[in-house]
């Protein structure tokens, strides 16, 4: 008994773990793919974006027609966190904490023919555990970040090609 008691908390620990850093894999993963949504999304809406490759210097090759802009960027949020254009009340992201998002257009000169514009969507999420009353998990348990950073921080990047069609 004392043996199979001093192993069932090893077990358990252990099946606990693994369950949690599956539940992580999982989360990244739906953040990536959100992510890789709005870069799509973006890259579509007609008019947001100018790319003329005789203005100049790289960084005004690629211009924001605000008008446009503003509120494709405010839909393309929405895809990210809601999976729908409009604000939903479901987060495609559980249990997680959107920190940031950001939507950017930039040159990519190595492009021939002058280069291209391309939109680029950061997103950063804090996990929360599900073990442990939903609090984030401390970052000494995986190195990242001082005490009492605010828990595992995961960082989706995509970027897609402006096509404005």
């Amino acid at each position: 008994m004392v043996e199979f008691a001093g192993a069932l908390v090893l077990l358990l620990l252990l099946i606990f773990g693994i369950s949690e850093i599956g539940r992580a894999i999982y989360q990244l993963n739906t953040l990536t793919k959100s992510v890789e949504s709005g870069a799509r999304y973006m890259s579509r809406v007609v008019g947001a974006v100018t790319f003329n490759p005789a203005a100049g210097s790289v960084d005004k090759q690629c211009t924001i027609n605000s008008n446009v802009w503003d509120p494709a960027v405010a839909r393309a949020t929405n895809v990210v966190l809601y999976g729908t254009e409009s604000a939903g009340t479901v987060s495609r992201l559980p249990n997680m904490i959107v920190t940031s998002l950001t939507v950017t257009p930039h040159i990519d000169p190595t492009l021939k023919a002058g280069g291209a514009c391309i939109i680029k969507i950061s997103a950063q999420a804090t996990f929360s555990a599900i073990f442990g009353g939903n609090q984030p998990l401390p970052s000494q348990l995986y190195g990242q970040g001082g005490v009492g950073s605010g828990g595992l921080v995961f960082t989706a990047n995509a970027e897609e090609r402006y096509l404005g069609e």
